[in-house]
């Protein structure tokens, strides 16, 4: 098979995604802050994945900025639509997915979590296109009893 680098890391997850997210296709959830390096240097790529999804895929972006000025001043306006921007307001969503660091993103298909990737990422890079197109279009895994948000998964999954 083609490749143009290593797998992406990611972690398998199962359970129902937190009410912030609507129940049905695919959707990356990512939380971000402008203040946050890393966050800054994934944006180009997760626009152009917002833009041109792999799959039926919705992008929404929580911003961590305690409040919105930053956020309008980094764009030069309102964020762009591609970014499905939402402020994270005292931090419910973040603290309703369990972020414990910045960038963190989340696909959720079918209101059922079923990755999270830690630290920041090339989201336009051809290994992961394909790998939330595959993921997106598996479903949500079959987990063991007792595993929970943010336990590694099987060096198989990876």
């Amino acid at each position: 098979a083609c490749s143009d680098g290593a797998r992406p890391e990611y972690t398998r997850v199962e359970g129902a995604a937190p009410a912030v997210v609507q129940d049905g296709g695919a959707t990356l959830v990512v939380f971000w802050a402008t203040w946050c390096p890393p966050c800054r240097e994934e944006l180009p790529g997760l626009r152009a994945l917002g833009r041109d999804p792999p799959v039926p895929l919705s992008v929404v972006t929580f911003g961590e900025d305690d409040d919105e000025a930053p956020v309008r001043a980094f764009f030069g306006g309102a964020p762009p639509p591609e970014l499905g921007y939402r402020h994270d307001v005292d931090r419910r969503a973040s603290t309703a997915f369990g972020v414990d660091v910045l960038p963190a993103a989340f696909l959720v298909v079918d209101g059922r979590l079923v990755a999270r990737f830690s630290g920041p990422r090339d989201w336009s890079s051809g290994g992961m296109r394909r790998l939330l197109a595959k993921l997106a279009g598996e479903g949500p895994p079959s987990a063991p009893v007792g595993s929970r948000l943010g336990v590694d998964a099987p060096r198989g999954d990876r």
